[in-house]
């Protein structure tokens, strides 16, 4: 059995799905009953999303400012490598191949397969030779 603690933003989505689900219950709810509850219960749900809402963030007000991820990290670095006018293209790594070049990468070899100077234009290339087939598929 894994001892995973659970963390309050792996709840967002059910939350988000719940708050939704109320909603659309609520929303079709008829105005015109007899009764006056339609109306105290359409009126009371910005109270409960309220309520529910400065509960939720007095409770994980310290987990703000935990980094979750390092993106920030790598934006810090890219930017301290790039000059204004700098154009970063982050593809996916089985565009490029990334398993394939890593086996080849050797630690102070010369060339890295990594560096390809031609790569950007053949990548531009096969995207506009994509696009250029699009629309010919889509004027027919």
């Amino acid at each position: 059995m894994l001892n995973y603690y659970t963390q309050p933003w792996y709840y967002i989505t059910l939350a988000a799905f719940a708050a939704a689900a109320i909603d659309v219950f609520f929303g079709v709810w008829p105005i015109s009953s007899p009764a006056p509850m339609p109306m105290l219960i359409r009126s009371a749900r910005p109270l409960v999303a309220w309520t529910l809402l400065s509960l939720t963030i007095s409770a994980n007000w310290k987990e703000l400012a935990t980094r979750h991820t390092n993106v920030d990290l790598v934006a810090n670095r890219l930017q301290s490598l790039t000059k204004t006018g700098d154009v970063i293209l982050v593809p996916q790594p089985g565009l490029a191949d990334f398993a394939a070049k890593a086996a080849r990468l050797r630690p102070g070899a010369a060339d890295n397969p990594f560096i390809e100077p031609n790569a950007c234009r053949a990548y531009a290339a096969a995207a506009r030779k994509k696009l250029e087939q699009r629309i010919a598929d889509e004027r027919k």
